[in-house]
């Protein structure tokens, strides 16, 4: 199994100034079925600034392949940017965000331990083979409650 992980920072750094301001100006709405304690709504810009070092961030849920079959399949929404548009814009985030100058992949071995600062990094994987066995722990290391993306509404 392999976890892609993108530095947002650099995809921005080596962002077009014209597409930067497109995406500084964007406010995207994410929702997921409400399913037993997960799901609901989240709008977020998608240029943030990092809550503890102040930098700019992208915060960013890439929508689902079509070709993927997904029980609860998160839809985003585009606020303010005509329907003609939205796929060259998500084709866009979508060619920064896998570029190999930005990603780092990581194929795990048993014992592996990751630390991530979850604002500056977003992350994928690939999709799991029916039956495939997996287990993961997943702890969260808040040292501080401010650490929130407060641009969450």
């Amino acid at each position: 199994m392999e976890v892609i992980f993108c530095d947002t920072t650099r995809v921005l750094a080596s962002t077009s100034p014209a597409t930067r301001t497109l995406w500084e100006g964007l406010t995207l709405t994410y929702r997921v079925a409400k399913e037993s304690h997960y799901g609901g709504a989240a709008t977020s810009p998608l240029v943030v600034e990092h809550p503890d070092c102040g930098f700019p961030t992208l915060r960013y849920l890439e929508p689902a392949s079509d070709n993927i079959d997904y029980l609860n399949r998160p839809m985003v929404e585009f606020h303010d940017v005509p329907a003609e548009y939205v796929a060259e814009i998500e084709q866009t985030l979508r060619d920064a965000l896998h570029d190999p100058h930005h990603c780092y992949a990581h194929s795990w071995q048993a014992g592996d331990v990751v630390v991530a600062d979850n604002y500056t990094l977003l992350h994928g994987r690939e999709p799991y083979a029916s039956r495939c066995g997996r287990h993961l722990r997943r702890v969260h290391i808040l040292d501080d409650l401010r650490l929130m993306n407060l641009a969450l509404r």
